[in-house]
């Protein structure tokens, strides 16, 4: 009886490698004998959770060979395994044990001289492919039915591998090389979604990786950063840097997920328990990982099950690809590429031991646009019409408030700001609260209706309405200028600037 650990720079335990026979269990075994060998650097931390389980594994490990039940719950608190872990190592053990072939009988399915495979979760360098495809605008069809996701091991140890991987992502330290901009993806197997990979850190204060989601996540990305490049302006400074924590667009707007690697008294109970269920432990400042799934307007959490699913096989090749970036700086942009080419990872087969390639995707700019419904009543839009026309410029924002609001029962969200301001003299002439529910697209399809609702209260239809953004100004240029309000798209509002940077500063 023994385990398989394999020859790379962090530890996994590779259940479906273990396995026993008569003849090795009347001798002692030494677990993890070769271990030294392939150890890179000393780890401490991983060779702590090693040594849990392989003292978890020699104390059932007697009763297991005698047939008899072996005291889990027991054995766990002895060696410091999660319980949920201990029962599933034992598990995995038993179903190997039951799939042993019986001495003398030649195993199903096998060639005389066969070697075995490698395990399903062992990590493979990229082939470098002499003959390169050239980029499209779409992907391979995957199949529809009959996936499966993980192997074996991985499921009863999802936990534990799913740390690990952070981990090395850590230690690979990929934002000493690569930027924000430098995007590459996965496609999650069975599924057209692909999440789109950005590298953070490169200036040293915040060390995370993106996976933006779907082309909705890459689309607002890049129209975000596009924006953060225009607000970067020398003139800018303090308040160009909080439009960009504000505005429509920011990062907790886009659907994404983070991994991010930050001090032990930052991270969330979830995040703590999460780690100590995995048998995984992580010590030093900035060393520990935090697992978010942002949903548009919303607080970050703790992803479900399903999402960790499918992070867990986007982090595995993102470890493939970020490995070949750090040592090519080509390798993510090919020369004879049109600009914009992503290169994508793509899988192959039905898994849980899926095959995968380079492919190399020139996304539609159109592909992550979202229409949303323009509805307002007609009542309000001639009443807007009818009022006297004042000879005053009006400035109109919709920005997102920082302080998140968290009641009871329901999940935290981020309130936004619907903003009249005046030209010239400052002067705020409304404000509306504005919560993503049940959706940030429910919320924005509602601003319409607010605007002209404001308006009329005012009691006098301004002469023009400046907007600086694309979602406002497409929703309500027609309509606006059916009541007989011109619109106006400007660069610069520093008027509502400065009332935004007024009302933020007094709420902190």
């Amino acid at each position: 009886y023994g385990c398989e650990f394999p020859a790379l720079p962090y530890l996994r335990v590779n259940m479906t490698m273990v396995t026993t026979a008569n003849e090795i269990l009347k001798r002692k075994v030494v677990l993890n004998e070769y271990h030294d060998l392939f150890q890179e650097e000393p780890d401490p931390v991983k060779d702590k959770v090693l040594e849990d389980i392989n003292a978890f594994i020699a104390l059932v490990l007697p009763d297991i060979n005698a047939g008899v039940e072996p005291d889990i719950e027991k054995a766990a608190r002895m060696s410091g395994v999660d319980p949920e872990t201990a029962h599933s190592v034992v598990e995995s053990v038993m179903g190997s044990l039951a799939d042993l072939p019986v001495p003398g009988k030649k195993p199903p399915g096998k060639s005389p001289g066969k070697s075995p495979g490698k395990s399903p979760t062992s990590q493979k360098k990229l082939p470098t492919s002499k003959k390169q495809q050239p980029a499209s605008n779409q992907l391979p069809v995957q199949p529809a039915e009959g996936i499966r996701l993980l192997s074996k091991d991985d499921e009863l140890l999802f936990g534990l591998h799913l740390y690990i991987l952070a981990d090395q992502i850590r230690r690979l330290a990929p934002w000493d090389d690569l930027y924000e901009d430098d995007l590459f993806g996965v496609q999650v197997p069975g599924t057209d979604l692909v999440y789109y990979v950005s590298v953070m850190g490169s200036e040293g204060e915040f060390r995370a990786l993106s996976f933006y989601k779907g082309n909705e996540g890459l689309t607002d990305y890049l129209e975000f950063s596009a924006n953060v490049d225009q607000l970067s302006h020398p003139e800018l400074s303090e308040k160009g840097m909080l439009r960009a924590s504000t505005m429509i667009g920011n990062p907790i707007c886009i659907p994404h997920l983070m991994l991010s690697f930050i001090d032990r008294e930052e991270l969330e109970r979830q995040d703590l328990a999460a780690i100590k269920k995995s048998g995984n432990s992580f010590r030093g400042k900035g060393n520990w990982p935090r697992i978010e799934e942002i949903v548009p307007g919303y607080l970050p959490v703790y992803p479900g099950r399903e999402i960790l699913i499918e992070l867990f096989l986007v982090m595995q090749q993102t470890i493939l690809v970020l490995e070949r970036a750090v040592e090519d700086k080509d390798y993510l942009i090919r020369e004879e590429d049109p600009d914009g080419t992503l290169l994508i990872r793509v899988p192959k087969g039905k898994g849980p031991k899926f095959g995968w390639k380079n492919h190399y995707l020139l996304p539609d700019p159109g592909w992550g646009e979202v229409s949303y419904s323009v509805n307002v009543t007609a009542g309000t839009h001639s009443a807007l019409s009818g009022l006297p026309e004042a000879s005053q410029t009006l400035q109109l924002d919709l920005f997102m408030l920082p302080t998140p609001v968290k009641e009871k029962g329901s999940r935290g969200y981020f309130p936004f700001v619907l903003m009249l301001v005046e030209k010239g003299n400052g002067l705020i002439r409304s404000t509306s609260i504005l919560a993503p529910q049940p959706d940030l697209r429910s919320m924005y399809e509602s601003v319409s209706q607010r605007v002209l609702d404001e308006l009329v209260k005012s009691g006098h239809r301004p002469s023009k309405i400046e907007i600086r953004t694309d979602l406002l100004f497409d929703m309500l240029l027609e309509i606006l200028d059916e009541a007989g309000c011109s619109v106006e798209w400007v660069d610069r509002m520093p008027e509502m600037d400065e009332a935004i940077l007024s009302m933020i500063s007094g709420m902190s």
